[in-house]
């Protein structure tokens, strides 16, 4: 098994953004991308994949004190650095130190900012009234936590970014705990440090949205789960602290804490070898449901049958003949259904390398979306690999989680939206480490037809966005 990040792929990997990056500048150039946000996706793309080479080298014989060591505070400075920098970038370029089109992110902001007057003036209580009326159960969580950090250290932006950066890090060794347990200590360290690279976490831990602290919650969820069923120490502790993770969770996202229960309660189910007998499995699966209920509620029901009402009512296709329809839209949007989404949702979305006005933080993220697609190859590798070892039993937690999070995402109106797939992407990430340490001579092959179905379908991309604009 491979250890470390093959330079032949690495070289592929840059070869095949460049190529794409170029074309599409080439073929679209009255559209082509703002300087910096091409610079910028440049950067990205080399950083990520040449250090991923070198480190995934270099790092190997480090003993794991020392990995996890380095780990942490390499991922640490690194999202800080980006916090820093786009902090006065985002303030020279806008204004205010938010990025482009900050909207739910801004508003989490001026909220706290109220609640933090509030308390000083003494009628806390009548925010809280206002806050329980005026925001779904799915929506409290993050608001609760920066409420708090508003309250106790004032309305420092910089602050709360900078603790992102902690929890970027942190988030970095759970990845590392969570792949070595389920796939060897060669895939963990390789799978952290995709997640250290990673821009995506990078431009999260640099945003006042809440996604940088809803992604550490599932993978504490995760790993500590997944410690219990492997270890089948079945104690007080280690059974409540998923139950409390998994109810944070839906405070974030309702769809989430769903996909996080289910993967819960289907490796119990699946994964014999690491449970306890039939009878007493049986008994703590109905106990776990019944502390879930218990501590979740009315709320939880209401929400879960709210996003249920809602997918009838407010389904993708109508959200996608919205998109059409708004000004700016693309007209071609109302053709997108899940029965198009689903089969691509491992590798979507596509990288956007044209300008097209209100989508900066696309153009921003054109180096990381692309990062995403290629490793789409291995990731699919994995899967055939479990499928045709028949090991998916050693896996289910992982698995279950991911494609069924994703799997609600792609009958849902968010199934192009980056920011909705972040909470799966330290899995994929992980699955993509295990489908590279699998790799043989024999996928070179299978590679190059990937890569030039992967060109063709980003330079199409961009011409869709353009041509249902009428811009092409």
């Amino acid at each position: 098994m491979l250890r470390y990040f093959s330079k032949y792929f690495v070289n592929k990997a840059i070869l095949l953004y460049l190529m794409a990056l170029l074309s599409v500048t080439f073929f679209f150039h009255t559209y082509s991308l703002p300087f910096i946000w091409f610079c910028w996706g440049v950067v990205e793309v080399l950083l990520f994949f040449y250090l991923s080479n070198n480190l995934t080298k270099t790092w190997t014989n480090l003993s794991e004190k020392n990995f996890k060591k380095k780990l942490f505070w390499t991922s640490f400075f690194i999202s800080l650095v980006y916090v820093l920098v786009t902090y006065y970038l985002y303030t020279y370029l806008r204004g205010e130190p938010f990025e482009y089109d900050p909207t739910d992110g801004l508003a989490y902001h001026n909220e706290a900012v109220w609640c933090l007057d509030m308390f000083k003036q003494g009628q806390l209580s009548n925010y809280i009234s206002w806050y329980q009326e005026n925001h779904d159960f799915s929506d409290k969580g993050y608001l609760a936590y920066l409420n708090t950090l508003y309250c106790i250290f004032g309305p420092n932006i910089l602050l709360a970014r900078v603790l992102k950066c902690l929890y970027r890090a942190w988030m970095c060794i759970l990845v590392y705990k969570l792949a070595t347990r389920t796939f060897g200590e060669g895939v963990g360290r390789m799978a952290a440090i995709f997640c250290m690279l990673m821009p995506n976490f990078s431009f999260y831990a640099a945003s006042h949205r809440k996604e940088m602290e809803m992604v550490l919650l599932t993978l504490l969820f995760m790993e500590r789960t997944d410690f219990v069923i492997r270890s089948k120490h079945y104690n007080f502790i280690n059974i409540i602290l998923p139950i409390i993770l998994a109810g944070i969770l839906f405070s974030f996202r309702t769809v989430l804490g769903i996909a996080a229960v289910f993967a819960f309660l289907s490796a119990l189910l699946f994964s014999g070898k690491y449970v306890i007998g039939k009878t007493k499995k049986y008994v703590l699966l109905t106990w776990v449901v019944l502390c879930l209920l218990t501590a979740g509620g009315g709320a939880i029901a209401n929400e879960i049958e709210e996003v249920l009402v809602k997918s009838k009512t407010d389904d993708q296709e109508t959200s996608m003949e919205w998109r059409s329809e708004r000004k700016g839209g693309n007209q071609f949007a109302k053709y997108a259904s899940g029965a198009i989404f689903a089969p691509l949702i491992v590798v979507i979305p596509f990288p956007t390398m044209i300008y097209i006005e209100t989508q900066e933080n696309l153009q921003r993220l054109n180096g990381g979306y692309f990062i995403r697609n290629f490793l789409a190859f291995f990731i699919l590798f994995a899967l055939v690999i479990i499928i045709k070892q028949k090991k998916w039993r050693d896996f289910v937690l992982i698995y279950t989680f991911t494609f069924s999070y994703l799997f609600i995402l792609a009958l849902s109106q968010f199934a192009q939206s980056e920011r909705f797939h972040l909470p799966a992407l330290p899995f994929l990430l992980i699955m993509a480490a295990y489908g590279i340490s699998n790799s043989t001579p024999k996928i070179k092959k299978y590679l190059n037809f990937y890569m030039i179905i992967l060109f063709c379908i980003i330079v199409i991309w961009n011409w869709f966005k353009l041509a249902g604009r009428s811009l092409a």
